[in-house]
Order: structure tokens, then C-alpha cells, then sequence
């Protein structure tokens, strides 16, 4: 895996609107979760440390990308994962606005961490199916045949 030792994106502009490119196999280091604020179209198949989606357009978001924290701060519109799978594997945050999830949301679980969903207000939503993953440790010797209950 590459780590981008210089923030280059690529940013298409169609038809007045830009929209930001993650190629896969890329990795855009972000310090903070204000450091990187979208207000426009996504397209990621790498893998973003923190994103926050802000502004007030419909924003589509696609590729098959990993985002450690995303926070939802629109002040209006609607933030839609429009195809491939979005993977969150730290905290989605859902201040304000609507993320239209849409069935192609994973929030990630491993030995190392799960995602989760943090508290938030009235104001924030997500909407559609989400998948929910818990990484579970299996036992070595006699135990690794026991049921688990997960709820």
C-alpha cells in the first residue's frame, strides 16, 4: 500500500461540479476530521483517515473505499453512497443532515477495533440498510466450537 507523502487528488470538474478521486490502493492521511471537508462528490476506493461531508448540495458518493471517521455535517441535502461499498472502520458521526446509506454501508469490525455510530442529535440521520460487522476472537484447543450470543 502507497501513503501519499503529498495530498494529490484529482478533481474532475463536470458540468460546474468537482468531485473528489481516491484510486485504490491510495491512502490520504488527514489529522483531524475538520482537516478534510467535502462539499461535493466522492469517489473512493482507497482509503481516508478522517472525512467530514459538509455544505448544503446533494452529494453522491461511490467506490469500494475504507474511511476511518466520517462525520455528517450538512446543513441541508443529502449525502447518498450511490454505488460500490463504503467501509467506516472508526466512528460515523452524524451531527446534521441525512446519509442515505442505501444498502451499501459496512460498518467494519476486526481484532484491532469496530466501528461504531457516536451519539448525536435530533438533526443528524442515517437511512437505508447498513451492515453491522462484529469481530468475534476464536478460541484455540477445545473451545473454538462454542456458540457465541451476539445482541
Amino acid at each position: 500500500m502507497r501513503i501519499l507523502a503529498m495530498l494529490f487528488l484529482v478533481f474532475a470538474v463536470l458540468e460546474g461540479q468537482s468531485q473528489l478521486v481516491i484510486a485504490s490502493g491510495e491512502t490520504v492521511k488527514v489529522t483531524a476530521a475538520d482537516d478534510l471537508c467535502l462539499q461535493d462528490d466522492l469517489s473512493n476506493s482507497g482509503t481516508i483517515d478522517h472525512l467530514t461531508l459538509t455544505g448544503t448540495a446533494a452529494q453522491s458518493l461511490s467506490g469500494t473505499g475504507t474511511v476511518g471517521s466520517l462525520v455528517l455535517n450538512k446543513a441541508s441535502g443529502t449525502a447518498t453512497i450511490a454505488s460500490g461499498r463504503m467501509d467506516i472502520s472508526g466512528v460515523l458521526t452524524p451531527t446534521s443532515g441525512t446519509l442515505a446509506a442505501d444498502g451499501f454501508l459496512t460498518l467494519k469490525s476486526s481484532s484491532t477495533g469496530t466501528a461504531r455510530v457516536a451519539q448525536h442529535t435530533t438533526s443528524g440521520s442515517v437511512s437505508g440498510n447498513v451492515t453491522v460487522e462484529r469481530w468475534v476472537n476464536s478460541a484455540t484447543g477445545t473451545r473454538n466450537r462454542q456458540w457465541r450470543m451476539l445482541g
